[in-house]
């Protein structure tokens, strides 16, 4: 039997749609081969490594590499592994990320860059949640309600053990290490208000309120100065990027904001640009500046390989269901990649692209 292939381009789809349609490629077992491209993502995040030059991408169930300039990003681990908010290593060696094969459950893994291997560093009934490196490459700060509550943890890689750093009356949630290493930063709520505490690490562990605030607070993270720290604060359904200076009183100036700002984390790139998400693109922006461009960014679905059988997913030996399935597209790179398709629908059936023709009811 001769093996097509088939290339799309997708510029405007919503992430529950490629979840749809990575479920139904993994189906894929006697079906042509197909090729999605997609230049937007939603709930996109990112992490750049400055040395290295190079971004990591937590995107469609996986994580990427991608050049700093950008360009075409490279899949780093399996389908089916979802991980999210990954973060180099000091050295740029390894990845920390949270995620797993479950979704009741969310450990933190290591992920070799080099070779995409991945180990589970924790284990057991409870989440743990947007993980950091500690500048030493030995420790890891996270979030985790491992306690009964949401708190601040550090795990020691060597030993694997863990240890409580930080905890709230009401829950803790997103760490970030200062670069010296010697204090956390992170984000908590309560019944009444939110607020931005600093600890310090291997003292006495007394927190300091940096700032309170009505509304939600999140991704909190030290510029590269050391000394300013980022943060969002959510309005509604809007989110403003800011600079907190901890002088003699704490001065907060907003950057920008608005609906199209992803509430992730931002990723330095040196003291005075930094990168944020916006609209599913990654941008770039001085940090007094008004102006940002976009770092073009390309990632390729592919049906995996065939397998006999039915497929598996990560450790689980349930079977996947495959019905059909129609995929919506604003818009669709025609075959001969000279024009685009408006308004057209993919019918996913048995696991394999059947057809693609202008919206109507199937």
């Amino acid at each position: 039997m001769k093996t097509m292939s088939i290339r799309y381009r997708l510029t405007a789809l919503t992430n529950r749609c490629v979840q749809t349609l990575l479920l139904a490629l993994l189906c894929c077992g006697h079906a042509a081969a197909a090729q999605i491209m997609v230049q937007r993502v939603d709930d996109l995040q990112i992490d750049y490594h400055a040395a290295s030059h190079r971004f990591v991408l937590g995107a469609l169930q996986r994580l990427w590499l991608m050049p700093g300039a950008g360009g075409t990003a490279n899949p780093l681990t399996p389908l089916g592994l979802s991980l999210s908010t990954p973060q180099f290593s000091p050295d740029g060696s390894m990845i920390v990320a949270a995620g797993g094969w479950r979704q009741d459950q969310q450990h933190l893994w290591l992920i070799d860059t080099a070779s995409g291997a991945a180990t589970q560093l924790t284990d057991g009934a409870w989440r743990d949640a947007t993980p950091v490196w500690h500048p030493d490459g030995q420790r890891i700060i996270f979030a985790s309600d491992r306690g009964g509550s949401d708190d601040i943890w550090m795990l020691s890689i060597g030993e694997r053990t863990t240890s409580l750093l930080a905890r709230t009356r009401g829950d803790a949630y997103q760490p970030a290490v200062s670069r010296d290493g010697a204090t956390v930063v992170y984000a908590t709520r309560d019944a009444r208000r939110f607020t931005l505490q600093e600890i310090a690490i291997g003292r006495q562990r007394t927190a300091q309120t940096l700032l309170h605030s009505d509304t939600a607070l999140l991704m909190p993270q030290y510029r590269k100065d050391g000394f300013s720290i980022t943060y969002l604060r959510q309005h509604r359904d809007q989110y403003q990027l800011s600079l907190l200076l901890p002088i003699r009183e704490m001065l907060s100036k907003t950057l920008h904001g608005g609906r199209a700002l992803s509430p992730g984390r931002i990723a330095w790139q040196n003291r005075e640009h930094y990168f944020y998400v916006e609209r599913g693109q990654i941008h770039r922006r001085q940090l007094a500046g008004r102006i940002s461009s976009t770092v073009p960014m390309t990632l390729w679905l592919e049906t995996p390989e065939r397998r006999n059988g039915p497929v598996v997913l990560g450790n689980e030996n349930t079977p996947l269901e495959h019905p059909p399935w129609v995929l919506r597209a604003a818009r669709i790179l025609a075959p001969a990649g000279d024009h685009y398709l408006r308004d057209h629908d993919v019918l996913i059936s048995n696991g394999r692209i059947e057809k693609v023709a202008r919206r109507q009811p199937w």
